[in-house]
């Protein structure tokens, strides 16, 4: 007579039991490590179309606007408050377009993030209404005039928090990179070490 083999009850407990275990134990680093990719790729899209427009400006010797935009058509700034109140001028994780002025055509398109992350900008002068632009030299300029407006940050949040946030830096020169945490000092007022700094040397905070 052949002898039929396979698992006991207790050994398919078990096996289930550890499986558990196992799953309980990696299911939340890896829901850390999708969250921080997708934070990570976030940042490199924004710094990659902050440079984009800044070459533009230098190659066609022309102002470029890199603005917020919610339709991929228009800058939030310039749509109709119906559409897009003002508060929400600022909405970056919307999307954004670039255009290069004097240019009917739109030169480049990103697409909302999608999910409840957030990118907000920061202190620069005009930073409530979404929108930044460079002149021919590459700077960072008030849109529609030639003023120098404060150098800024764009923030962006996922469901983590300040902890977790990254924040992209640009300077009155229009380079733009991502920041870090650069306080050394635990005493100093208002540092955290683990949340990045602003263009001001402040902990960012998210919505």
């Amino acid at each position: 007579m052949k002898k039929i083999t396979g698992f006991t009850l207790i050994e398919l407990l078990v096996t289930v039991m550890v499986v558990g275990i196992l799953m309980a134990v990696g299911f939340p680093s890896y829901q850390q490590l999708v969250a921080n990719n997708r934070s990570i790729g976030q940042v490199n899209e924004l710094v990659a179309s902050l440079n984009l427009a800044r070459s533009l400006a230098i190659k066609k010797h022309r102002d470029v606007t890199m603005c917020a935009s919610r339709d991929q058509a228009t800058c939030n700034i310039d749509a109709p408050v119906s559409e897009v109140p003002i508060a929400e001028r600022n909405n970056w994780e919307e999307g954004w377009i670039i255009q290069v002025d004097g240019e009917a055509t739109i030169s480049h398109q990103v697409t909302g993030y999608g999910g409840t992350n957030t990118a907000r900008g920061i202190n620069f002068s005009n930073s409530a209404n979404g929108e930044l632009a460079f002149n021919r030299l590459g700077n960072i300029i008030v849109p529609n005039t030639n003023s120098t407006p404060n150098p800024g940050s764009i923030v962006i949040c996922d469901y983590r928090g300040a902890t977790s946030a990254r924040v992209v830096l640009l300077g009155a020169t229009g380079y733009a990179r991502e920041g870090v945490e650069f306080k050394t000092d635990p005493t100093a007022a208002g540092n955290n070490e683990n949340i990045v700094d602003d263009d001001n040397g402040n902990d960012v905070t998210c919505p």
